[in-house]
């Protein structure tokens, strides 16, 4: 009497274990403001303005945190929402960071987007912060393979006013330790030498003729063993 409980048992045990995941949710495709552009969206006065931030709908998604970093002052606003567009009045004169978070009730894992950054126009304005640069390799969680004991650093960098005039290569083995390594950079990419099967992290500072500067986003990389 005990094999046909046993052959159910294990017909639901089969069951349960062959149940699908629960997806992540999907990441989100940003729209507007578009990447290293300079805008005005509604001014409402000297200091002031209204951005509205829009970007395609993610599967398995519920919500979405917006993200928005001002990138002179280091402060990062979280603003939640079930849309897919949301307009923020922000400081007018800055260069700004964005990204956004898919959410899902299913799962508690969440999935950024990419980020972008634009200036926002300032009244008269004659000179614009260079971009932050972004890493192009060693790419985020890398594992390098080094070359003659040197990994060759690049990224991209961009300004409104095309006087970019130098770049500072920073690296170290903790986020709170990077020590500048390389600086009056006129080439966005510097060869190294590392140690194998190190972790490091690094960042690319952007200089322009009037001394205007920004930092990127800090990326880590292991070397391979």
């Amino acid at each position: 009497m005990k094999r046909p409980y046993l052959l159910l048992l294990t017909i639901l045990i089969t069951l349960v274990g062959c149940k699908d995941p629960i997806p992540a949710p999907d990441a989100a495709i940003l729209v507007a403001p578009e990447d290293n552009v300079s805008c005005l969206y509604v001014p409402l006065n000297t200091s002031t303005a209204n951005v509205v931030f829009s970007w395609q709908q993610a599967l398995n998604t519920d919500d979405y945190l917006l993200k928005v970093r001002s990138e002179a002052t280091g402060i990062e606003t979280t603003t939640s929402t079930e849309n897919t567009s949301l307009r923020l009045t922000l400081d007018r004169g800055q260069v700004y960071g964005w990204k956004v978070v898919s959410r899902s009730e299913a799962s508690a894992e969440e999935t950024e987007s990419n980020t972008r950054y634009f200036f926002l126009e300032a009244q008269q304005q004659l000179a614009h912060l260079p971009f932050p640069a972004k890493l192009v390799f060693p790419q985020e969680e890398e594992v390098v393979e080094l070359n003659n004991g040197n990994v060759v650093f690049s990224w991209e960098g961009a300004d409104l006013d095309g006087d970019i005039s130098s770049y500072n290569l920073l690296l170290g083995s903790t986020e709170t330790s990077l020590e500048t390594i390389a600086s009056g950079l006129t080439q966005s990419s510097y060869s190294h030498a590392l140690e194998i099967g190190n972790q490091y992290y690094w960042q690319v500072e952007t200089i322009d003729r009037e001394g205007n500067r920004s930092s990127s986003l800090i990326s880590y990389f292991q070397t391979a063993p």
